[in-house]
């Protein structure tokens, strides 16, 4: 009899082990599977980032004399003579060559942002998942939907990037919310075919995430002002803003729209004001935007 019963609890011992074997074969299983698609994911976003490093390295430099006088009476960063002298060359050509929806290059000193913005023909949230090599999945472009144009003529005028964890893309405007990166940072660069944009960052706050150019009438006075007036509530404590810096209706905004980690209902903008305009000699023939249907 009590052979028996040792027989049995090394029967029961034998199944639990091996049960314990199959649970931890399959944990392994899972592990390894789990590791694989993570791998596939950062490997991806690695290859399309990398494109984007590349472009810069082949497409962009930095020469002096490369513009003509601004159409403003402000000179700084110059050589004394009214012309910058760390100013981008970007190759539009070859750009247009690898995709013709290309209209501008953004650059913000003091970030890692320096990348070719977009916009779709008929598809706005085309370069919400597509690289500028047209591959689909993440990081995606820095793009502007069809409601603006894309001449920066307009009272707002829309950026959208995607916040990635690498730091990657619009990763790095989450840096203004730090008070004292703003005041040594604050200027941006739009970079177009005949002109080069400066403007002045005056407002970096967290909005909700409805549609900017839907909720705000800006064909009037009193929709442009109501984005500036909703700009200045402090509804957030990482809202930041630049001292001495005044905006008007009549003034062109420039907004940088990015997502907020672990608030899907949240966004945050990067706000500037266009403060020069600078002729760009190095001009090229501005490339039609009528994009191929994809």
């Amino acid at each position: 009899m009590q052979e028996e019963n040792m027989q049995e609890e090394n029967g029961q011992k034998k199944k639990k082990k091996l049960l314990w074997t199959i649970l931890l074969a399959l944990s392994l299983l899972v592990v390894l599977v789990c590791g694989m698609i993570l791998g596939r994911y950062y490997l991806k976003q690695w290859k399309s980032q990398k494109v984007y490093e590349t472009l810069k390295e082949d497409y962009v430099k930095k020469e002096p004399e490369i513009a003509e006088e601004s159409d403003t009476d402000e000179k700084d960063e110059t050589d004394g003579s009214g012309i910058r002298d760390d100013l981008l060359v970007v190759d539009f050509e070859s750009l247009w060559e690898l995709n013709p929806d290309v209209y501008a290059w953004l650059e913000i000193p003091g970030t890692i942002i320096s990348y070719p913005v977009l916009q779709h023909a008929v598809d706005d949230g085309y370069y919400l998942n597509h690289t500028i090599d047209y591959k689909e999945g993440r990081p995606g472009a820095i793009y502007s939907e069809r409601c603006n144009e894309t001449d920066f003529s307009e009272f707002i005028h829309i950026l959208y990037g995607h916040n990635m964890r690498n730091g990657s893309m619009f990763a790095d405007l989450h840096k203004y919310e730090d008070q004292d990166f703003l005041n040594e940072n604050s200027e941006i660069y739009i970079y177009t075919p005949d002109k080069i944009f400066v403007y002045r960052i005056f407002a970096a706050v967290v909005t909700g995430d409805r549609h900017i150019m839907y909720l705000y009438d800006f064909s009037s006075e009193a929709g442009k002002q109501k984005y500036l007036d909703d700009l200045y509530k402090k509804t957030d404590s990482r809202n930041r803003y630049l001292e001495g810096v005044e905006v008007t209706t009549e003034d062109k905004i420039l907004t940088l729209s990015t997502c907020v980690y672990g608030e899907k209902d949240r966004r945050y903008l990067v706000n500037g004001v266009l403060e020069e305009i600078i002729e760009n000699k190095n001009k090229v023939t501005i490339q039609s935007q009528d994009s191929e249907i994809r």
